[in-house]
């Protein structure tokens, strides 16, 4: 549905975006990640025309676009359903007007739809911009930190709305984010820009188990604890093995669990649970960035 192809972004010297690729498909959901000043609201604004190129191209194939900047953009004198009112009557679709109500309902304003914006609390801003967006019902949503000063519970009930969303209109999502958690639960893949370049993009899954910390097993008995650390350290590449109670923890990079199954199996030793341990989202992350990024962005 998107296509972003060898972008290139200089403001005077600075290079700001350097041959970044991107494409996104119907049905996905994709996580825009990199640290301030690395280039994403800069990739958001020449995909929505606020930005034009230095260098390369943007293929929207006909689909339309909406954007949720991390700025709301609202009129804080108008009531939200005014606000979305008047950018529905921007549009040549008339009909987009019918929608107000229920977009409105849908993110939990239905009995503040008619009270001033400039009343409103951040979190409920954020959810006037994001119906604000949707009456337009375009094709390609782009979200940048959509769901900033959200409580819990209307944080998960917009990502299962928007999930939803995404599945049954056969759209698709970029999302730009700092929360990992949203991250996880919210995306299939990952795209990560640093220095105005792209260094990851992969699925979730992909991901994580390219960033296996080892794998965790828990033995039944006390007297199987010794023996099960002596016949651990026969592994190759299983070193500073790890115990905590019952439970034993074999640090290394690749997926073991067959192996020590084969093991413990072999020696009569009962166990209750033999996992792998990832690294978190925000570890992987921070290794992939290393901090990096603090430059202003334009």
């Amino acid at each position: 549905m998107l296509n972003v192809i060898n972008l290139k972004k200089k403001f005077k010297e600075n290079v700001v975006l350097n041959d970044v690729s991107i494409n996104i498909k119907r049905g996905e959901i994709v996580a825009y990640l990199g640290s301030n000043g690395a280039g994403k609201t800069t990739t958001i604004k020449c995909i929505c025309g606020l930005n034009t190129p230095t260098g390369g191209r943007v293929e929207l194939n006909n689909n339309t676009i909406g954007v949720v900047f991390d700025e709301n953009g609202l009129y804080p004198l108008l009531t939200a359903y005014q606000n979305l009112l008047f950018f529905a009557k921007l549009s040549e679709n008339k009909s987009q007007e019918i929608n107000i109500e229920e977009m409105l309902r849908i993110v939990g304003l239905e009995d503040v739809m008619y009270k001033r914006v400039k009343n409103f609390s951040k979190g409920m801003k954020r959810r006037v911009a994001l119906a604000r967006v949707l009456v337009w019902n375009p094709q390609i949503l782009i979200l940048d930190e959509p769901f900033d000063g959200l409580d819990v519970s209307s944080n998960n009930y917009m990502i299962n709305f928007l999930k939803n969303w995404v599945k049954e209109r056969n759209r698709c999502i970029m999302f730009s984010s700092h929360n990992m958690g949203e991250i996880e639960n919210f995306c299939d893949r990952v795209i990560v820009l640093n220095d105005g370049k792209i260094i990851e993009d992969d699925s979730v899954c992909g991901l994580m188990r390219k960033n296996i910390l080892g794998t965790e097993v828990c033995v039944r008995h006390d007297s199987d604890l010794i023996k099960s650390m002596e016949i651990l350290e026969s592994l190759t590449n299983c070193n500073n093995i790890q115990s905590n109670g019952n439970c034993i923890f074999i640090p290394h990079r690749q997926a073991y669990n067959k192996e020590i199954h084969d093991l413990f199996v072999k020696n009569n030793i009962s166990f209750d649970e033999l996992s792998i341990r990832y690294s978190s989202l925000e570890d992987i992350y921070i290794e992939l960035t290393s901090g990096k990024g603090d430059k202003h962005e334009q």
